[in-house]
């Protein structure tokens, strides 16, 4: 029986070759972005689940309840916890403490080679699967290397390889060759170390007060965390209750019980937790891929629907043989399942078709997501593909096996109008279609007016033709390289202006708590130097800014911003003394400027020169349009005398701003990606409809033709409804886009606003390209003789 339907299915599609190309094509493109996008979300839902252990491994994390700022949740924990936990704590299996960083290992050829080092115990490598043993990192001075960083530095087991870690040239022996670290890993590195060998680990390892670890735990099978994290309540106050007490004293964390904690998280959860601080980690937030998951559905919705309305709009070309069929002696299951043969025939080669498209545009969508995915056509994958054709294929034939397998026979050979029962279904298939697409063409312009005026909007410097440089060198201090690099640069005709900074725009800053008048303020701090201003292009709105020239600048001078200002309530602002520093003078207020991402309101600065509060960890230097090459060539030879033993690194201050918006872009362009498919696939199945839709009033239009009608009327006439629908999808999609953006811009703390123009400009490009795609119908009917239409009616 099955073979019988699938065989009439055949000869009912070989007899209509355009309406099966049209599904099958609308099918295929909605199954091939569906695919892509169910890559990404597997791969975002799979972090860290190839671990055999994964089920009893936890990250601990600290929670501080901050005064005024919003709760610090972060994977940075103490060095020596790790150890303490592993002792102390019943049930714990083993501990395992992480840091990352980076080291230049010299190639054969003598060039430096980068790469990102995981420095861990060696309890780490029994924890996680990473394809070596524990004895393999318990050795100072070793390496593990991942296959790619092995190949590229042409070394195996036992072979010695000579790098820089930090200021220092060392030999370290690759004790093994490990298999790159999975695209899931929330842990990534080119390189394992021992934790011993990190550079600040001496200083660390039982210092309580700092936070440059990451700690992950395994408890036995069957523990519970509450348990793990009871024992860490004793332990932290045991070695840390002094720092908490002093810390709420001093405002910075509230007064209550909880108000620093160590918590543990299980590993499944790390990558999908973007509320706490990924400290070395790869993170992501979930909520983009539940949009991701929504869009999916929409498109596959889209091309489901397609079928659906394609399928009614035909049934007055099959209802002849409905009731022929019921006629013979055919049950209405039967005739439904004819439809369904159908509809799964057309999902499966349409899925065939949908793998090949997905297959060649996943470049182009690893590049939109960054991503490395991968479509491997395995046993399991290719029971999902053929499981998602069998449904797509029963919901697409749902409707249609409903409806036409109800028509009475003795209806429809008496010449009754069948196809009018679907008319009101396709309507609603062409507006829920054209509502979808709006909506996603309106989302991604909206998403892309905001990067674009992230992008233009005037941060209060100018960060364009400006160079970073951070000044750490072997056994250099920052200054000397600062002072070699001005010195030198004074003579390089491409260099502007240099200045130093201990903080790089677009990355953190140092901040302390500052009480007046019985309010605590969070202030950013930074040390410049004189010519930090001009460098940087910054204006002041009040007193003068800081001098060489002047020996108490260094000691006392301070520059505050606007926002400083507003914070503490002064009205003249020029001479006041900031309590935290006794003896302290405002001599000028800097106009706001966002040192931050966008995502954050300015806050209050301080700028100084003084040496005893903080030290220049970066150079800012500004270099002139077009002689971009001879700057940085410049600076490397400065560089080059004074820290010749370690690599010269330099990155534009532009693009390391857009880097903070990098998910946001990422996303945009998503988002445009999903809108191009489904005005696709809404207007293939839009020209099917509009082509049974003529078809159905070939009559109306000859008689209409004969008595006069212009060919202007007639491609009116038809085209209206179409208008109409498109138009009710505009109200109905408009709002859903708006919902959507006004969410998304809530993370700004600075927003475009959102345009009515988006809204009609989306708008009138989905009815321009619905249009276009009726018109050739329209005109098609318009245009043809009236005698070929009415012979044989």
């Amino acid at each position: 029986m099955l073979r019988n339907y699938f065989r009439v299915a055949l000869r009912v599609l070989g007899r209509s070759p355009g309406y099966a190309a049209i599904n099958i094509v609308g099918l295929a493109l909605g199954l091939a972005s569906c695919i892509l996008m169910l890559l990404y979300v597997q791969e975002e839902w799979t972090y860290d689940r190839f671990h055999r252990n994964a089920d009893e491994i936890y990250r601990l994390y600290r929670v501080e309840q901050r005064v005024h700022t919003p709760v610090k949740r972060s994977g940075g924990t103490m060095a020596p916890l790790g150890p303490a936990v592993e002792q102390e704590v019943p049930g714990v299996v083993a501990a395992a403490r992480v840091t990352t960083g980076q080291i230049e290992v010299r190639t054969p050829t003598g060039d430096l080679e980068a790469l990102n080092v995981a420095y861990a115990d060696a309890s780490l490598l029994a924890m996680f699967d990473f394809g070596a043993g524990a004895n393999d990192l318990r050795q100072p001075g070793t390496l593990l290397l991942s296959e790619s960083a092995g190949e590229r530095l042409g070394s195996n087991a036992g072979s010695a390889v000579r790098y820089l870690r930090g200021n220092e040239e060392q030999n370290a022996t690759v004790t093994a060759i490990i298999p790159d670290v999975p695209s899931n890993s929330s842990l990534q590195f080119d390189a394992l170390a021992p934790i011993g060998d990190w550079p600040s680990f001496a200083e660390s390892a039982d210092n309580w007060d700092w936070f440059g670890m990451g700690t992950f735990v395994q408890l036995q099978a069957g523990k519970a965390p509450a348990e793990l994290e009871a024992a860490l309540g004793g332990i932290i106050r045991a070695n840390y209750g002094t720092v908490i007490d002093q810390m709420i004293d001093q405002g910075w964390w509230a007064d209550r019980e909880d108000a620093f904690a160590i918590l543990a998280q299980p590993l499944k959860d790390v990558h999908l937790s973007p509320d706490i601080d990924a400290f070395f980690l790869e993170v992501s937030n979930p909520t983009y891929s539940y949009i991701l998951l929504a869009i999916a559905l929409v498109v596959l919705l889209i091309a489901c629907t397609n079928f659906m309305a394609l399928a009614v709009g035909r049934s007055v070309t099959r209802a002849r043989e409905v009731g022929t069929r019921k006629a013979l002696g055919a049950s209405r299951k039967q005739v439904a399942f004819q439809f369904w043969s159908e509809a799964i025939l057309l999902s499966v080669i349409a899925a065939a078709l949908g793998v090949a498209l997905a297959d060649t545009a996943l470049p182009v969508f690893n590049r939109l997501a960054d991503k490395s995915l991968v479509l491997s056509l395995d046993a399991g994958a290719l029971t999902a593909i053929l499981g998602l054709a069998l449904l797509v294929g029963l919901v697409a034939g749902a409707y249609p096996a409903a409806i036409l397998s109800g028509l009475r026979p003795t209806a429809v050979l008496a010449g009754g109008d069948s196809g009018r029962r679907g008319s009101v279904f396709t309507r609603v298939v062409i507006v829920f279609q054209f509502a979808a697409a709006i909506a996603l063409i309106t989302t991604s312009m909206i998403m892309y007016r905001q990067l674009e005026y992230v992008a233009d909007r005037d941060l209060g410097f100018e960060a364009e033709e400006v160079l970073v440089v951070p000044l750490g060198a072997r056994d250099v201090t920052p200054m000397e390289v600062y002072q070699r690099l001005e010195a030198e640069s004074a003579s390089s005709p491409a260099v502007v202006g240099i200045s130093p900074s201990s903080s790089a725009f677009g990355g953190s800053w140092s901040r302390t708590v500052i009480v007046e008048d019985e309010v605590n303020h969070i202030v950013y701090t930074n040390y410049i130097g004189a010519s930090f201003l001009e460098t940087m292009g910054m204006e002041l709105v009040a007193g003068r800014n800081l001098s060489d020239e002047l020996e108490t600048d260094a000691e006392s001078a301070i520059l505050v911003n606007e926002a400083l200002v507003r914070s503490f309530g002064w009205e003249n602002p020029l001479g006041q003394e900031i309590s935290r520093w006794p003896g302290s003078r405002v001599v000028g207020v800097v106009r706001d400027f966002n040192n931050l991402s966008l995502h954050q309101e300015v806050q209050p600065m301080v700028l100084h020169m003084s040496p005893t509060l903080s030290a220049p960890h970066y150079a800012m230097v500004r270099f002139r349009t077009q002689q971009t090459g001879r700057a940085v060539a410049d600076l490397e030879r400065a560089w080059n005398q004074v820290a010749a033993g370690s690599p010269f690194r330099a990155e534009f201050l532009d693009q390391r701003l857009q880097r903070l918006y990098e998910a946001e872009r990422r996303w945009q362009e998503i988002a445009g990606f999903a809108a191009f498919f489904a005005v696709v696939i809404s207007c293939l199945g839009l020209f099917g409809v509009a082509t049974m839709t003529v078809s159905h009033r070939r009559k109306e239009i000859g008689v209409r033709k004969v008595f006069g009608a212009s060919s202007g009327s007639l491609v009116a006439l038809v085209s209206r409804d179409f208008a109409v629908l498109v138009g009710l999808a505009f109200v109905l999609g408009a709002p859903a886009a708006w919902l959507f953006s006004d969410r998304w811009l809530e993370s700004f703390a600075y927003r475009s606003d959102v345009s009515p123009l988006l809204f009609v400009v989306a708008g009138g490009v989905a009815l321009g390209v619905a249009m276009l795609t009726v018109s050739y119908q329209a005109v098609r009917a318009a245009r043809a003789n009236p005698t070929q239409t009415l012979r044989y009616e």
